[in-house]
């Protein structure tokens, strides 16, 4: 299940990195908003890549103390 999600994650943000590219690209948005978008994908990626780690590393404790 870990893996599914970490990977689910990974995948939504490469969709999404691949359909910013594809605005940019066809010259629908401008460099700068490309960028800026880019920069919130990625911060995005990075904030849930750290709460699925804290949920996992509680489910963890979780599991020891039982």
């Amino acid at each position: 299940d870990r893996l599914k999600e970490l990977l689910s994650l990974q995948r939504d943000y490469l969709e999404k990195q691949a359909d910013l590219q594809k605005q940019y690209q066809g010259g629908d948005i401008s460099k700068d908003l490309y960028d800026q978008e880019t920069s919130a994908l990625e911060s995005a990626l990075q904030e849930r890549l750290e709460l699925q780690k804290k949920h996992y590393e509680d489910l963890d404790v979780i599991t020891l103390l039982n």
